[in-house]
């Protein structure tokens, strides 16, 4: 009788690590072990064992490799890949006077802020305009998501005031009056 060997073969094992990136960035994903004859195939039609994958939208997202190794025996590995939605916030425009101290703010509660002025960490800087600008900033979360927003700083000149002149004696107690429609008056003497 004629005898024949059945060699039962293990399906290729392969992983991919789970991952979380941030809308609109990519991750590299790596299918493990790295055997040089398998034949790994994605899901989204990108080849070899090591690719960069970009998400479509937030939330879980499901990547699946497909091996196949010298022998054509076929193993799989699904692996999610979370996506965060980047911080939203805004910056509110604002009028200030020509070398007087601002305050401009981003909304509070991110880890880190990034003001187009240079200053870092803080939520609120104070800036000296001197000419109309537009100033930005990019914020952080806790996923490590960032994202900036801009605003404007429209800056306006003081305007000066023509008083007519008064007449008074010594002793006499004068008002002056400036013109109304104005915040702030500055007097000098």
């Amino acid at each position: 009788s004629d005898q024949m060997n059945l060699m039962v073969r293990d399906l290729p094992q392969v992983t991919i690590s789970n991952e979380s990136t941030c809308d609109g960035e990519s991750v590299t994903l790596s299918a493990n072990p790295f055997i040089p004859n398998w034949r790994y195939n994605w899901s989204n039609g990108h080849t070899g064992n090591e690719m960069t994958y970009t998400p479509s939208g937030t939330g879980l997202n499901d990547i699946t490799v497909i091996v196949t190794d010298e022998f054509n025996c076929v193993g799989s590995h699904t692996a999610q890949v979370y996506v965060y939605e980047l911080p939203e916030f805004s910056l509110l425009d604002k009028d200030a006077c020509v070398g007087i101290e601002t305050i401009i703010s981003a909304p509070t509660g991110y880890r880190n802020y990034s003001w187009s002025s240079g200053q870092v960490g803080t939520s609120s800087i104070r800036v000296t305009p001197w000419y109309t600008q537009y100033i930005s900033c990019e914020v952080e979360d806790y996923n490590g998501c960032k994202n900036s927003e801009s605003m404007l700083l429209t800056v306006h000149e003081p305007v000066p005031l023509v008083m007519n002149d008064v007449d008074a004696c010594q002793g006499d107690i004068v008002t002056l009056t400036g013109p109304s429609g104005f915040d702030q008056y500055t007097w000098s003497n």
